[in-house]
């Protein structure tokens, strides 16, 4: 069949689109290929040197170290000297609202009953104002306040309340946690901060943090796979994240539970309270053994384990953010009975694969709570999970949306504590954004322990039973698959609303400005046809790619015979150049150290070309380059530096 091709203009490039799948490019009747694989996202967003939105946050204003709260307890004093009730209405005072046009004198006092009232001042609007109790012993505020109603000249009349800002931490870049407001946590730390309640991250381990500083427990590593620990020591007492594949996957899922709040710097964790005991069950790769993770899982617990010491810090809450498509087997349902008996709740996530999570455990298993992910525009996660066994949607993020915030782009992922490398190789503390159900789950295991600090007898059944009375439904629409979205969204503050029995979700409060999404975010891809020296512009191929999971395919067609890179990128600015922290990312065949695609004489589809993405880092003449010749100069310049240092 004869191909039609067709130049379109991309972000002021010409990238040639085939009318329909296959062929193109190239001499007449010389051989193409194609090359297809996966883009994956990026796993952070700075570094140590506080590139990309880091950056941005502080010339932003946003690293302001002014507190915007009270602390409970002082409001609480300050109620009790006051004598205030606990509906939080101030005794002897009432709001006002008079009827026609008074004089100031009329206005000035009111009478009901044996009751006198005196006008303390206007609240602005004809006839509204503040009265306060002059005479009257024993006053009886509901019998006044019918009284008022009872008078002609008065529209009405409510007490006047004592409040008190909510809680919203000066953590540095705890403006960009649009999750924290979409869960509304914020009201729930005007409740409670959370207790000393013990997590256990079920994970890739944990990297040492200043967010994350005197909040981590002794801890253990189960990854008995040398080849795949990167410690290379299998199983032990030394639970450190090791990156890899993952990018410090485990790091992330604790900072989101425990990282340190308001304490000026970093981001917030949705429990302030809470202690991390990190469990090493997945290595290097991401993947880990179901033994491992049993044992692992147990073991967090406080179940002894032969050949292991006792855990001196039995975890009341885990999260597990992993697991498999296939059915519950009984070996997990014996221990998360086993577990819950004992009295600790497991929270797990429910995939990535916009599929059932009925097929997929730990989600599938009985006794935990599975959670499925929502982005920041209130919907369903394009990847998550759904169905019959979704218990409650929390944030996981979507990085197709753009959300604008302090005049800066950034993919609408989750931010949590990350750690990367440096020029010099040093692993260094640094911020990342990821999205998945796996950033999910931690935000309900940090709600879940939030609970446990306040009613530490809480069970499995009643924590979901509160979880789920109090959740914020989330329509079909939204959702995309009927009823497939459990109990909706969860909402910390009316979840925290209640210590027991039946549910009351609280009132809601005039939220805070939440980031609303700005655009979509696409992902150029460039098969870079390579010369002895640069690329040859006329013979590369670029497209756009749209995310419609988690992991993006990609597949370039049209490539005649030569040697090609393979490049992907983000451009979240718009500025059409490749900016430093920026995603980006050249495959690598690891196999044979070469970073080069061999396109023959013979038509052929060359598949696994798979790209990781992380945030650009430009030095020397590639760095001047990419910053200022245009977006395909800037493009090949990224990727000659980056295939420069093979």
């Amino acid at each position: 069949m004869r191909v039609n091709l067709k130049a379109v203009p991309v972000l002021g490039l010409t990238v040639l689109l085939s009318a329909c799948g296959g062929g193109g490019g190239g001499t007449p009747n010389q051989a193409v290929s194609s090359v297809s694989g996966i883009i994956s996202p990026p796993g952070a967003i700075g570094s140590s040197a506080r590139t990309g939105a880091a950056s941005a946050a502080d010339s932003s204003g946003w690293a302001d170290s002014r507190s915007w709260w009270t602390d409970p307890a002082a409001v609480q004093a300050k109620r009790e000297a006051r004598g205030v009730a606990a509906d939080g209405s101030i005794p002897g005072e009432f709001i006002v609202r008079r009827r026609g046009t008074l004089s100031a004198q009329a206005l000035a006092t009111l009478r009901v009953g044996d009751t006198s009232l005196r006008l303390e001042r206007s609240l602005g609007l004809p006839g509204l104002g503040l009265y306060r109790v002059s005479a009257g012993a024993g006053v009886d505020a509901q019998a006044v306040l019918r009284g008022l109603a009872a008078r002609a000249d008065v529209e009405y009349a409510q007490p006047n309340y004592h409040m008190h800002a909510l809680r919203t931490p000066n953590d540095t870049y705890f403006p960009l946690q649009w999750d924290a407001q979409a869960m509304r946590l914020p009201a729930a730390w005007d409740q409670t901060t959370g207790k000393a309640v013990t997590v256990a991250v079920v994970d890739t381990g944990i990297v040492n943090h200043p967010d994350l500083a005197g909040r981590i427990l002794p801890g253990l590593d189960m990854v008995q796979d040398v080849q795949d620990s990167g410690d290379g020591d299998g199983a032990d007492l030394d639970p450190t994240d090791e990156g890899g594949d993952t990018g410090y996957h485990g790091s992330h899922v604790a900072g989101t539970i425990a990282a340190a709040s308001n304490n000026g710097a970093g981001i917030s964790g949705v429990s302030w309270g809470a202690k991390i005991l990190p469990i090493r069950v997945l290595g290097t790769s991401g993947g880990g053994t179901l033994d491992d993770i049993l044992i692992g899982t147990y073991w967090a617990a406080g179940g002894q384990i032969e050949g292991l010491p006792a855990n001196p810090n039995p975890a009341k809450v885990l999260n597990l953010s992993l697991g498999g498509k296939r059915a519950c087997s009984q070996a997990e349902q014996d221990v998360f009975g086993a577990i819950a008996q004992a009295g600790a709740i497991v929270v797990v996530a429910a995939g990535n694969d916009d599929v059932d999570a009925g097929g997929f455990a730990p989600a599938a298993c009985p006794g935990v709570i599975t959670v499925g992910a929502t982005g920041p525009d209130g919907k369903r996660a394009p990847y998550s999970n759904y169905g019959a066994r979704i218990d409650v949607m929390a944030p996981g993020g979507n990085t197709e949306l753009l959300l604008e915030i302090g005049g800066r782009k950034i993919p609408g992922g989750i931010l949590s504590t990350v750690a990367d490398t440096d020029e010099g190789g040093n692993k260094v503390a640094t911020y990342g954004i990821m999205e998945g159900t796996s950033m999910a789950s931690p935000h309900v295991a940090g709600l879940v322990a939030l609970m446990k600090g306040e009613q530490p007898g809480l069970t499995t059944a009643q924590a979901l039973a509160r979880l789920k009375a109090t959740s914020t439904p989330l329509s079909s629409a939204d959702c995309g698959v009927s009823g497939g979205c459990g109990a909706g969204l969860v909402n910390a503050a009316a979840a925290l609303g209640t210590s027991g029995g039946t549910p009351t979700p609280t009132p809601t409060p005039t939220p805070a400005p939440t980031p609303t999404p700005v655009g979509q975010v696409q992902t150029i891809v460039a098969a870079l046809y390579r010369l002895p020296s640069g690329y040859d512009e006329g013979r590369s191929h670029l497209a756009l790619v749209d995310q419609e999971t988690l992991r993006k395919s990609y597949t370039l067609d049209g490539l005649e015979p030569g040697r090609y890179n393979v490049a992907a990128w983000q451009d979240l600015d718009g500025d059409e150049e490749v900016d430093e922290g920026e995603p980006f990312g050249v495959y690598y065949d690891a196999l044979n150290n070469t970073v080069d695609v061999t396109v023959d004489n013979v038509s052929r589809k060359i598949i696994g070309i798979d790209i990781d993405l992380k945030p650009y880092r430009a030095s020397g003449q590639a760095a001047k380059a990419a910053r200022s010749s245009g977006p395909l100069a800037a493009l090949t310049a990224a990727a000659e530096g980056h295939t420069g240092s093979r």
